[in-house]
């Protein structure tokens, strides 16, 4: 499904170039969607495998944060039960929707459209970039959510089996860890990396917001949400910094003329 909905938003996006934007933004999208897309795979799977000393650091920390979580998950969702109200109730249902993949999805396509805009007024080559950024963040999240949601099977705490019921290999809709937080702070991470203040704090109080909902609305245990907003921290931290160090390579890429009569490729070769 995130597959699917990131090529259908590469798609729409080339369209919108070819239309209105002419060669230049064609070039961005393509490489996004292709090439692009292939490095940062490449450049993911390789920081993942070859950590360094602050990477390793960070993740042992995180490790140990967890575990202590889990000690305490059970008690800290019996206290946001207790407190739990109608007012609470609404918001928190307002925010999982806010959330949700369909939304953030949404919200990206939205943010390209944008982007797109503002390059016409030669403001948004950035925003673009960003916005492009933003979607390919939210992509790989979706699909090591899933895995890993798949792989370790938790059973949410609504279900009433406690902190300790695993059902690995058995579906993608497992409590661990929160795919609300990941895609959440891996939008945020990205934006955050980008843009100066007021930026960073608005996109991290809103991650938050949204991550702790799934505590409050009974869907997530707290392990769940710190290990799900790591997860898109990570990718979207990876991401931006795949994208501030590119490597030198060859691209063959698809361009449209400017008179849009017409179309060709080009060989490109990034020093």
């Amino acid at each position: 499904m995130a597959v699917f909905a990131f090529l259908t938003a590469c798609g729409l996006a080339v369209s919108l170039c070819s239309a209105e934007a002419g060669e230049s933004a064609a070039f961005c999208i393509m490489d996004q969607a292709g090439p692009g897309l292939a490095r940062d795979t490449k450049y993911i799977f390789g920081a993942a495998l070859r950590p360094d000393k602050q990477d390793a650091l960070t993740i042992a920390r995180l490790a140990a944060a967890m575990g202590a979580l889990v000690i305490i998950d059970e008690d800290i969702q019996d206290f946001f039960q207790t407190n739990r109200t109608e007012t609470i109730n609404r918001i928190g249902d307002y925010l999982r929707t806010i959330g949700s993949a369909e939304s953030v999805f949404i919200g990206n396509i939205g943010l390209i459209g944008a982007g797109l805009w503002l390059r016409r007024h030669k403001r948004g080559d950035k925003f673009l970039q960003t916005a492009l950024l933003s979607t390919k963040a939210q992509l790989f999240t979706e699909v090591m959510t899933g895995l890993v949601k798949f792989t370790v099977g938790r059973d949410r705490p609504d279900d009433g089996h406690g902190k300790v019921s695993f059902h690995p290999f058995h579906d993608f809709d497992g409590s661990f860890p929160s795919g609300h937080a990941a895609r959440s702070f891996a939008m945020a991470a990205v934006f955050a990396d980008r843009y100066g203040p007021p930026v960073p704090l608005l996109a991290y109080s809103a991650a938050v917001l949204i991550s702790l909902s799934g505590v409050s609305q009974d869907d997530h245990f707290a392990s769940d949400v710190l290990a799900g907003a790591a997860l898109g921290f990570a990718m979207g931290k990876v991401l931006s910094r795949c994208h501030r160090e590119p490597d030198a390579r060859w691209a063959v890429l698809p361009f449209i003329t400017n008179t849009r009569r017409g179309i060709g490729l080009t060989i490109r070769y990034t020093f």
